[in-house]
């Protein structure tokens, strides 16, 4: 191994013992990789890290750093759903999530990406002060900002191609041979050790899409032993579809799959909006909880109610769109109950499932099962009723199938018992 090639490889081994700690989130990691790249003369101005993202709503994420302001980012054609600048030590990091990477599309073909990500080559093209064209767009754009030269290489991750990294710099000369060399290497080793930290952020995301921004990062943080219960008072929301199953028997498969996730999409938004935590998608129905832990009784009581209002005016928009559409309109109803619940782990030892459970959620339900009969889409039992400082309508004493008692059922007064309801 060459002697320089060594040396900052080492140089790179101490670096990251020193700084690792200190850089936790893969954004922060990237700048301040640069800084050591820079540290050791390679005049890097702008660098791009892309990989494939594990998400179901982005395809890929991006993360460019520049050492001013006014760096070339991807063109909004690419299919950018969101974009976030954090200024680091030395330059901006630009946080770029891509919906889908089309590689079909002409802004891809024209780039570097192409062959870098479909071919798996390297590009090192050097930029000369009196260019009059150039192989690639951005290439034209680097020269403009005075760049030298360009290298553009693979991302792989357990040598399987995930994305690509690419480098530009100011350096008189460009990229020497056996600079492309040491900066092949050294980046070989920062994508493993970028890798854990992208790992780790995929899972705190995905365990938040799955079980839910409360839940998520308590399972990260090691609650995952089998009987790993807390008892907390809670409002417990259960709602479900009306008519659902009729409507499931008429309609294909494709078409009650879009008509879940766009009751979802209008529903789930407004419920976390007010503090509540969906901990499971029942078919046609959600489990919620609205915690009173920690003193928080009067704000989690009165904010199910305001998220149950919400979740009516946010389905009368729905429903006007659907009929517009020529669809079927959508109506549900929502059992709202106040009581103590356990919240944690329970399964078997190699299938576990975070959950509420308890005598409360079961209320919940039987309520929820009611606003069909009573005409109603929000229905409060008394539990909750005679905490809340409102006028409500009761509907007297009824017995719920499985509840030892009878139990008196409130409902808000007004057009379908909520406000904008449908």
């Amino acid at each position: 191994m060459p002697a320089r090639k060594q040396s900052i490889i080492l140089g790179f081994g101490a670096w990251h013992a020193r700084t690792a700690a200190k850089n936790t989130s893969a954004l922060e990691f990237f700048g301040a990789y640069i800084d050591f790249l820079n540290a050791a003369g390679f005049e890097i101005f702008r660098a791009n890290f892309a990989s494939r993202s594990l998400h179901p709503q982005f395809g890929a994420v991006s993360l460019i750093w520049s050492s001013e302001n006014n760096i070339p980012l991807p063109p909004s054609n690419t299919g950018i759903a969101d974009m976030r600048q954090v200024k680091v030590e030395n330059g901006y990091v630009n946080h770029v999530r891509i919906l889908k990477v089309d590689t079909e599309a002409v802004a891809f073909r024209n780039s570097p990406m192409a062959p870098v990500i479909l071919e798996g080559k390297t590009v090192h093209e050097k930029i000369a002060r009196n260019a009059k064209s150039f192989r690639f767009p951005i290439i034209q754009d680097l020269h403009t900002l005075g760049g030298t030269a360009y290298f553009a290489m693979p991302v792989l991750f357990k040598g399987l191609r995930e994305g690509f990294t690419s480098f530009a710099t100011r350096k008189k000369g460009g990229f020497s041979k056996a600079a492309i060399t040491e900066l092949q290497a050294v980046t070989e080793l920062f994508i493993m050790a970028l890798e854990a930290r992208l790992k780790d952020e995929l899972i705190d995301t995905l365990l938040r899409l799955y079980l839910g921004e409360i839940t998520g990062p308590q399972v990260l943080a090691g609650r995952i032993q089998r009987g790993d219960m807390e008892n907390f008072e809670s409002v417990v929301w259960f709602s479900d579809i009306r008519g659902f199953s009729a409507m499931s028997s008429i309609m294909q498969p494709a078409e009650i799959i879009e008509l879940l996730n766009t009751y979802y999409e209008t529903i789930i938004p407004v419920v976390r909006s007010s503090g509540g935590e969906v901990l499971k998608f029942l078919g046609d129905g959600l489990l919620v909880i609205f915690s009173a832990r920690a003193g928080k009784e009067r704000q989690a009581k009165y904010q199910s109610l305001i998220a149950a209002n919400a979740a009516g005016r946010a389905l009368k928009k729905l429903n006007e769109r659907r009929v517009s559409e020529g669809k079927i309109p959508l109506e549900h109803g929502i059992g709202l109950h106040f009581g103590l619940i356990q919240y944690g782990n329970i399964g078997s030892d190699d299938r576990l499932d975070f959950t509420a459970i308890g005598a409360a959620v079961n209320t919940a339900s039987r309520v929820a099962a009611l606003c069909a009969e009573l005409g109603k889409n929000v229905l409060i039992s008394a539990d909750l009723a005679h905490l809340l400082r409102i006028r409500l309508e009761t509907h007297g004493q009824i017995e719920l199938k499985g509840i030892p008692r009878p139990i008196e059922i409130f409902s808000i007064p007004g057009k379908r018992g909520v406000a904008g309801g449908v």
